[in-house]
């Protein structure tokens, strides 16, 4: 048996640490007080939350993480709009108005969605 540090959440903040056993065998539960009966009910109750969870995976369409949104947004920006984040003085972009430009596609973007 490992024992592992876990953060608890609640509304978005962690409030506390906990110590949790991480046990490598049957034998290890049973032997930490746990009776067959408990172990059978926690693991139907897991069960059903992962058929649920696989069940229901079926109906729903994955989203692009932040990361792929902002890609996305960034590969329909015009030629025009990006040329307007270039200083003509030193021909650099302006990163901040480029990804002002960006979070306004991926405002259009979710809104349209």
């Amino acid at each position: 048996m490992k024992q592992e540090l876990s953060k608890v959440r609640t509304g978005g903040k962690v409030v506390t640490e906990i110590t949790i056993n991480i046990y490598d065998s049957l034998s290890e539960i049973t032997d930490a007080g746990f009776d067959e009966a408990k172990i059978v009910d926690k693991f139907n109750r897991m069960n059903k939350i992962d058929l649920q969870g696989e069940a229901r995976n079926q109906f729903i369409t994955p989203k692009p993480g932040k990361q792929a949104a902002k890609m996305a947004a960034f590969n329909t920006l015009t030629s025009d709009e990006l040329l307007s984040c270039v200083n003509s003085e030193t021909g650099a972009c302006d990163a901040q108005l480029l990804m002002a430009l960006v979070a306004k596609k991926m405002a259009s973007a979710k809104a349209s969605a």
